[in-house]
């Protein structure tokens, strides 16, 4: 099973979501100790955040915001690395306590199906091509009673389908309603996806 940090430290390594490139965007990345960033995209791009306070750690909270000053992602308690879809383009800023490590990743990854991910926390997956249905297994609940799914368009973030899985009810199926790269946004669950 492939965990969020993993994906995350392989799409910042220029994995499979790539580094960036002419017109991916310019700035960014996240400096240790650092509690400010700015980047400027012209694509959809992503926003990873890891928790690397010592010894006092209380999780790390995020504040994404555009050049108007206005609110586009807030997430708080996350006490492992997280990835975030960003499909705005312009310039962005963002604010978060010491010890949390933010980073600027361009374009909104890729992985195909079949994939796993354990997702400790809130967090989106890198962007897939999907069939018609998409098929989530919940695995692991990380002590929570249920698992929420919401399946994204990747271009432009529009919620295409969302369900619940339960323990006993572990399956659920996601309609894709055509679009041609999607995302699955999580909270705190290790999932299988597959075709539906």
């Amino acid at each position: 099973m492939v965990t969020g940090g993993a994906i995350a430290a392989a799409l910042l390594a220029g994995g499979s979501g790539g580094s960036p490139g002419p017109g991916d965007g310019t700035g960014g990345g996240g400096n240790a100790g650092a509690s400010t960033g700015s980047y400027t995209a012209s694509a959809p791009w992503r926003l990873q955040v890891g928790d690397h306070m010592r010894p006092n750690d209380s999780g790390c909270s995020i504040t994404l915001t555009d050049s108007h000053g206005n609110q586009v992602l807030q997430h708080d308690s996350l006490y492992v690395v997280s990835v975030f879809q960003v499909q705005q383009t312009g310039s962005f800023a963002w604010r978060a306590p010491r010890g949390c490590l933010v980073a600027a990743l361009a374009g909104s990854g890729a992985v195909e199906l079949p994939f796993a991910i354990d997702q400790s926390g809130d967090g989106d997956t890198p962007a897939f091509a999907p069939p018609a249905r998409v098929s989530v297994r919940a695995m692991d609940y990380h002590g929570d009673a249920d698992c929420t799914f919401q399946l994204h368009d990747a271009t432009d973030g529009r919620l295409l389908d969302f369900k619940t899985a339960k323990p006993g009810q572990d399956t659920v199926t996601l309609a894709s309603s055509g679009s041609r790269t999607v995302y699955l946004g999580l909270s705190n669950c290790g999932v299988h996806v597959s075709a539906g």
